[in-house]
Formats: structure tokens, C-alpha cells, sequence
């Protein structure tokens, strides 16, 4: 195969032959110009011809990302969730196309991202986290499936700097405030949802989709199916993991039993208004609870028990904590928590808890060698 090259005005072009019409038989011609020096426009020619010759050359695509975006959040409406597909299209429409929508797949590169991302941090004052999911659950994932379909040779998004992702430290009770807090949250409404993020490790959307058929007092058991979106529907749990059976001890039980009574009590008052959904941590009127709501008397019990500030979510990481420190096996923590792997338990609770690793050196020390061989060491026995 051979190109030639042309020189218009004080620039240098090239064309070749990139292929043949399948009807007329014809050649197609690609040109490719604005080179300053002969030896550029002769290098990317020959370049362009390997490929061509290799069957490895595609035509770039002209399609812009912002109409790219709109097709490839069209086909996940099937695998993701409705929210989630709201959340990728704010993003996309607020962000995303503002930027780079405009930009065809075929020019996109790896430093616009390096700029855009910049931009969002420094410019919209967007965290890190925020920008790092949006990179990965839209930018990257989005242009994955552009590779994959011959679209693009690689993806511009895979190689960009992102900012530092600055992950909240964790922070858990001890035994002593656990107990503190739940006495003074004891018979406020929401009581049962504070003693079930402690007594199971469930995450909040969790435990605001619990209903009451999913509650087994006879196996001591919870069924946990799914979760309580923003919007206010029940989706999927985080994780396939997330979906799962915990058991709950006894006085989980009693709390459950003594709050389903209260809420009985409130249904009979409210009478034909109580909007009865078998959910188990309930509005007033029978309907779910917002997390915002949830949240709201969360902080005023906290104010009013004088405990360390945490967030309701490291009432979870209090859980988990304390069954490592009952020297429970990760595995089962990491079944009760849905973890997606043990690993993720591991790497989450380990900093921790260093004072497992001094009480597993000396288990094994006393298990493998004995009492008798660290006094000879010692010199104690002869």
C-alpha cells in the first residue's frame, strides 16, 4: 500500500488509501494534513500504513461525547438502578458536558481529563471523592465500553491524574459509650434504628428498608434485601454480598418486640391516616423514614449524651470493631457487614486494632515453641 505526500503552501499533507467501497469497488482516501516538516508528514504516514496493512487502523469517531454519554447511560438502564441513573445523568449534564460534551471521541486525550478534573477541585470546589466516583463510575466506565466496541483504541480517562482521595478517619465506642447512648435514646422513636446499626453493623439505607416480614424472632435472624434510596424508593444493597441473613441476639429481639408494640400503639391512634407498609423503622404515619430525618435526631441524641463525636455510620465500624476484638474470625464480620470480600474487612479495621498483631505473635510464640524453650533462651533452665 502507498501514500504520497503534498506540500500546500508552507504545510505538509499525506494521503493514502485506507480501504475499498464495497459496492463500487472504488478506493477511499484519507488525508491528513498540517504537518511543518516533511519527515513529520512521512513518519505519520508510514505509521498510518502499518495500521492500515496490520488490519489494526479504524476510522476515528466523530461522535461527540456528550451524544456518546446520552446513548451509553441508555443501556444501563436495565443493570443500574434508577437513582444511580439520575445521579450519572446530574453529573453528566452539570459537569461533564459543560467541559468535554462537546469534544469529539476521537480528539478526546488524556490531559483535557487531567484539566477537567483540576477544574471540578479547584474551580468548583467538588471533593475528591466526589470527583474520583464520577471518574470511575462514568468517564472511565463510559469510554471501557468504547474500547470494547472499537470506538476508541485506548481510554484518555484511564491514565488521568485524579486528586487525593482523603478517606474520613474512623471513629468507634467502646463498650462503655455504646451502652451510655443507647440509655438515652431508649424510648425516643428511632431508638430501634440506632440498636440495630450496633447490634448487626447494617448501613442506614439498610435498616430504613427493613420490613417487618423480613424480621424472624423464632431463628433470631434479620433478611437484609435492600436498601433506602435518596429518592425515597427501596433499591438494591450496595454490594451483591449486601444481601444477606443476620443473626440478631436475643436482646435485639426484646428491642424489636417492644417497638413493634409501640408502633401498634401509634397505628391505633392515628387511626385510617396511618399509612401501614410493614416497615419496621417508620414515620409517624406508617411511611419510611428520610435519612435526613433519621439523621437530624441522630445528632441531637449524640449532643445530648455527651459521647465522642462520631457519624451514624461508624456505629457500624463500632460493630465490627468489637467483634474483632472478641477475636471473631474477618470472615464472619465481613458476612454480617456484606462486605464485597474479606480483604475489604481487613484493609478497613486492621489500623485499627494493633493490638492483634501483639496477641498473635505470642499465641504462636507459646503455641509453637512453649514455656520450655523460652527459658533456655532466657537462660533460666540449664
Amino acid at each position: 500500500m502507498r501514500g504520497y505526500i503534498q506540500k500546500r503552501g508552507s504545510k505538509y499533507s499525506f494521503q493514502v488509501t485506507v480501504g475499498y467501497d464495497k459496492r463500487t469497488g472504488k478506493r477511499i482516501r484519507k488525508r491528513v494534513s498540517g504537518f511543518f516538516r516533511k519527515e513529520d508528514a512521512e513518519k505519520a504516514m508510514n505509521k498510518l500504513i502499518a495500521e492500515i496493512e496490520a488490519g489494526e487502523y479504524q476510522e476515528p469517531d466523530q461522535t461527540s461525547f456528550e451524544d456518546y454519554l446520552k446513548a451509553w447511560l441508555y443501556t444501563k438502564r436495565n443493570t443500574l438502578e434508577t437513582g444511580t441513573i439520575k445521579s450519572y445523568q446530574h453529573s453528566i449534564d452539570l459537569h461533564i458536558n459543560e467541559y468535554l460534551g462537546h469534544v469529539t471521541l476521537a480528539d478526546l486525550r488524556v490531559d483535557m481529563f487531567d484539566t477537567f478534573y483540576d477544574h471540578l477541585y479547584n474551580e468548583k470546589k467538588l471533593s475528591a471523592a466526589t470527583i474520583r466516583k464520577m471518574h470511575h463510575s462514568i468517564c472511565k466506565a463510559s469510554l471501557n465500553s468504547a474500547v470494547k466496541k472499537g470506538k476508541l483504541k485506548m481510554n484518555p480517562a484511564a491514565l488521568a491524574d485524579l486528586p487525593a482521595s482523603k478517606t474520613p478517619a474512623i471513629k468507634v465506642w467502646d463498650r462503655d459509650e455504646v451502652k451510655h447512648f443507647l440509655k438515652v435514646a431508649e424510648g425516643t422513636q428511632y431508638y430501634i434504628a440506632f440498636h440495630l446499626a450496633l447490634a448487626t453493623g447494617m448501613r442506614q439505607g439498610e435498616i430504613l428498608a427493613l420490613t417487618w416480614d423480613k424480621v424472624d424472632v423464632t431463628r433470631k435472624t434479620l433478611s437484609i434485601e435492600g436498601s433506602l434510596k435518596r429518592d425515597g424508593t427501596v433499591g438494591a444493597t450496595k454490594t451483591a454480598t449486601g444481601k444477606r441473613l443476620v443473626s440478631i441476639p436475643q436482646e435485639t429481639i426484646d428491642a424489636l418486640k417492644k417497638h413493634d408494640k409501640m408502633q401498634k400503639e401509634e397505628k391505633m391512634r392515628i387511626g385510617s391516616a396511618y399509612d401501614d407498609q410493614n416497615i419496621v423503622v417508620a414515620t409517624s404515619l406508617g411511611t419510611y423514614v428520610s435519612s435526613r430525618n433519621l439523621v437530624r435526631t441522630w445528632f441531637r441524641l449524640l449532643d445530648e449524651s455527651k459521647n465522642k463525636k462520631i457519624r451514624f455510620h461508624d456505629l457500624r465500624h463500632t460493630h465490627a470493631t468489637q467483634l474483632l476484638r472478641l477475636n471473631f474470625h474477618p470472615k464472619v464480620v465481613q458476612e454480617r457487614l456484606g462486605h464485597s470480600s474479606v480483604q475489604v474487612t481487613i484493609d478497613t479495621y486492621s489500623h485499627l486494632l494493633p493490638g492483634l498483631q501483639e496477641a498473635a505473635a505470642k499465641e504462636i510464640g507459646t503455641e509453637l515453641f512453649g514455656e520450655d524453650y523460652t527459658k533456655r533462651v532466657t537462660g533460666l533452665v540449664t
